[in-house]
């Protein structure tokens, strides 16, 4: 699953028994690691991953990433993510995917 929030950008698997929470930028890893109980170690991924940081998350800390996540306090979220000095230099990427996704959605119109 992709996470794009006011804290980052993160890919959540389920590898065997474990929650991956991945991110491609060590900062939003971190930015996430603080707010979870038990701070969950920030790891350097493996040689070739996509993702270089990850966490290995319980289910606890998962459902807690949730919660955490579903808290939107602003009406846009590109326009938030404007004004948040740790995430404005994303927004370009951010209008691209938002683009991509208005056109497929253009595509799939009958």
């Amino acid at each position: 699953m992709w996470l794009f929030t006011e804290l980052g950008f993160y890919s959540i698997v389920k590898k065997g028994k474990h929650w991956h929470v991945r991110a491609r930028i060590k900062a939003d890893a971190e930015r996430l690691s603080e707010k979870l109980d038990g701070k969950p170690e920030v790891l350097a991924s493996y040689p070739g991953s996509d993702y270089p940081w990850r966490m290995i998350v319980t289910a606890k800390q998962k459902a807690e990433i949730f919660r955490l996540l579903s808290n939107v306090e602003y009406d846009n979220f590109k326009g938030h993510i404007g004004h948040d000095a740790t995430q404005r230099g994303r927004l370009g990427a951010y209008h691209e995917v938002w683009q991509t996704m208005a056109t497929l959605g253009e595509k799939a119109r009958p």
